[in-house]
């Protein structure tokens, strides 16, 4: 394990001055403007033995942890202070000094615990799974074939009845029907198409690999608690609002080339049951018994999980007034911005679990199935008993 730390540096530069009026005498004071500014970058991660020649002979190189943070961070603010005893005021930019930045960073325990919410195993085995089923499923397409052909029955029928009558009942069917018909029978012509291609070709590489992943939007506002008291103003905490984008990744990694036709009774099965295409948007079922079957098959698989955390903290000082001898207003804001990246060796886990995986379009789908049932339709086999085929 090595670590690699890149200071935590804070720096409180003076950049000028401004000549600050007494109210009552008029005497002047010069009052220096202060740059407050923090950074930080720390690499924790285990080296690989002779990994550049490993990688040049195409060896398949095991993932290792890896950890990174870093941040940068600026404050600013300005106070408005006049005293009570000599009505002398004091009117200047300032900067909270170098000690009080670490107030202004995310909220503990924020970052941290939007990157374990994520089950890791939900885009490994997303990974493996695609990484098996790179070829095509013929037991499937084989098992459909009747529903398929029952597509091409009166398609221009249907199509202009629906143009004809505007029915909900019509629209619904027809959206689903190209959803579910139409659109897997095009996937599954690619499909086929890439077999053939790929039964000519020798692959000129010797590690096949997939991805899996996404990438969400995460929002917080929290107000740090607490009275702070420094001699001539006080405040009652800081607002923080995080924003931040993370991505969510899981690799998979073999020397075995994937099956081109895979002929697999269980995901077939699965794939019939109506409906569950609906479950897996939920539950990722589909996808871990293709991930338990790739395990099998690619008996040297490696596999890590991923994340990378980008994120900006705008931080405001609420309730800042003067106190004792003093009376006015002190505001103070910062920007606190960095990414935690890390990767760690991950064993698939086969048991399914909760993944909502909604977009727009699925919503859409899920709509047109809820207005489907309230209609009672009589559903049809193909698309697991989504649409009617007259």
């Amino acid at each position: 394990m090595t670590t690699k730390t890149q200071g935590l540096n804070y720096v409180q530069t003076a950049v000028g001055y401004d000549t600050v009026t007494y109210g009552g005498g008029g005497g002047t004071s010069n009052v220096y403007n202060y740059l407050n500014a923090g950074s930080y970058k720390s690499t924790t991660g285990v080296k690989t033995p002779d990994f550049y020649n490993r990688r040049k002979r195409g060896d398949l190189i095991p993932p290792t942890l890896f950890s990174q943070e870093e941040w940068d961070a600026t404050t600013a603010g300005s106070w408005s202070l006049t005293s009570y005893s000599s009505g002398d005021a004091y009117v200047a930019d300032f900067f909270l000094p170098t000690s009080y930045n670490l107030a202004i960073s995310p909220p503990s325990g924020l970052l941290q615990g939007w990157i374990d919410q994520y089950e890791s195993s939900v885009y490994v085995g997303g990974a493996v799974a695609r990484l098996y089923n790179r070829g095509f499923d013929a037991l499937t397409f084989i098992a459909e074939l009747r529903e398929t052909a029952k597509l091409f029955k009166d398609v221009l029928g249907r199509f202009f009845g629906m143009l004809r009558r505007h029915s909900l009942e019509d629209l619904t069917s027809g959206w689903l029907e190209l959803r579910y018909g139409w659109r897997p029978l095009v996937k599954d012509i690619e499909d086929i198409n890439e077999l053939l291609i790929s039964l000519t070709e020798n692959p000129d590489f010797v590690i096949f690999s997939e991805r899996y992943g996404k990438t969400e939007n995460l929002y917080d506002v929290t107000d740090s608690k607490g009275y702070h008291n420094y001699g001539s103003f006080q405040y009652d905490a800081f607002r923080h609002t995080t924003t931040a984008t993370i991505g969510l990744r899981g690799t998979a990694a073999s020397k075995i080339e994937p099956p081109k036709i895979t002929f697999d009774p269980i995901v077939t099965a699965w794939e019939l049951v109506p409906y569950s295409f609906v479950i897996d948007w939920f539950f990722n079922v589909g996808s871990m018994l293709n991930a338990l079957h790739g395990q099998s098959y690619h008996s040297d698989l490696v596999t890590s999980f991923g994340t990378q955390l980008n994120y900006v903290t705008q931080s405001e000082l609420i309730g800042g007034v003067g106190i004792g001898d003093f009376y006015g207003h002190v505001t103070s804001t910062a920007v606190y911005s960095g990414s935690i990246t890390n990767r760690t060796p991950v064993t698939p886990s086969f048991i399914p679990s909760a993944n909502i995986n909604l977009d727009a379009l699925k919503v859409a789908d899920l709509m047109a199935l809820l207005t489907a049932a309230l209609l009672n339709s009589k559903f049809g086999r193909r698309g697991k008993g989504l649409f009617k085929v007259r």
